[in-house]
C-alpha cells in the first residue's frame, strides 16, 4: 500500500488498496461528512449514527445524489437546508424524520 490509498479489512478478509479522497478523510476527522454524488439513502444511512431521531428516505427521493458537506453533530439543520436545495418534503417528528420527494 502507498500513500493516497486505502484498504478495509471485513471477517479477516483484506480489501485490495484503492486510491482514497485525502479531503474526505480529512473532513471526516475534523467532524464533516463529506460527499460527492452519493445517493440520499447512503447520506441518511450516515447521518443516522448523529440522530437522536431516526431518518428515513421514502420514494424516488432514496436516489437523489448529494454532494456536499454535512456536520456530524448538526444532521437537522443540514436536513433543514436540504428541502431547500432538492425537490424533497421533510416532516420532522419526535419519533422519526421522514424525507419524501415532492410532486
Amino acid at each position: 500500500m502507498y500513500a493516497g490509498q486505502q484498504t478495509s479489512v471485513t471477517a479477516g478478509l483484506v480489501a485490495a488498496p484503492e486510491p482514497t479522497a485525502i479531503p474526505a478523510v480529512l473532513a471526516r476527522k475534523s467532524g464533516r461528512l463529506q460527499y460527492t454524488g452519493e445517493p440520499l439513502q447512503d447520506v441518511v444511512a450516515d447521518l443516522n449514527r448523529y440522530s437522536a431521531v431516526p431518518i428515513e428516505v421514502e420514494g424516488a427521493a432514496a436516489q437523489l445524489l448529494i454532494t456536499g458537506a454535512v456536520l456530524e453533530h448538526d444532521p437537522r439543520g443540514w436536513l433543514e437546508g436540504l428541502g431547500k436545495a432538492l425537490p424533497v418534503d421533510i416532516t420532522f417528528g419526535e419519533e422519526r424524520i421522514v424525507i419524501r420527494g415532492r410532486n
